[in-house]
């Protein structure tokens, strides 16, 4: 009994940690709707390229109950600098290349497979999300975030990369909009 218990406190407290890369290279971010509120997460997930397929990654977004997503806009790109931006650094996610809205909200979305062989990409991943309580509509901006939790499960995402930090120097005004980074080495070739 002593080990199962200690098994789920590691498990907790992995669940805790904030963003992951899984074992196969994927990564996981949670979805902060207001700023404050996990309401799911988005998993940028990496598959290699086999059977003749080419490397690739899906963007795929799960939100928690009550929550339900209305619409989600998505973008990748190398150079943070080229996310389609207003001049005041708030992100255009109409101009994102991912948008697609649902005439039934949905609790799950994947999308289709964008080429991406390795290196470092970045990722703007938004959603507008809402939920029924006590018979109100609540709705919420939600946008992935590299967020660490404190030990109440509130999200500290100050050290989270803001699209207002890539116009402004100092970082600081703007929009809370957040993107995150993707990683996966290129191997090695010896010459």
């Amino acid at each position: 009994m002593r080990k199962l218990t200690i098994l789920a406190i590691v498990a907790l407290g992995c669940l805790l940690a904030g963003p992951s890369l899984a074992t196969d290279g994927s990564k996981v971010v949670p979805l902060i709707a207001g700023q404050n509120m996990e309401v799911g997460e988005v998993i940028v997930l990496h598959h290699p390229g086999t059977d003749g397929k080419a490397p690739h990654i899906h963007i795929k977004y799960n939100v928690f109950e009550p929550w339900k997503i209305k619409a989600v806009h998505f973008d990748r790109q190398i150079y943070k600098k080229d996310f389609p931006l207003t001049p005041t650094c708030n992100p255009k996610v109409g101009l994102f290349m991912g948008n697609f809205e649902f005439d039934k909200p949905v609790t799950y979305f994947k999308s289709d497979p964008i080429y991406f062989e390795c290196g470092e990409l970045f990722i703007g991943a938004h959603a507008e999300v809402f939920k029924m309580e006590y018979g109100k509509k609540i709705e919420e901006t939600a946008w992935a975030a590299d967020c660490e939790f404190d030990v109440n499960e509130y999200p500290i995402c100050s050290d989270a990369k803001r699209f207002r930090d890539i116009c402004y120097d100092p970082p600081g005004r703007g929009s809370w909009a957040t993107f995150f980074k993707f990683e996966k080495p290129c191997p090695i070739t010896e010459p």
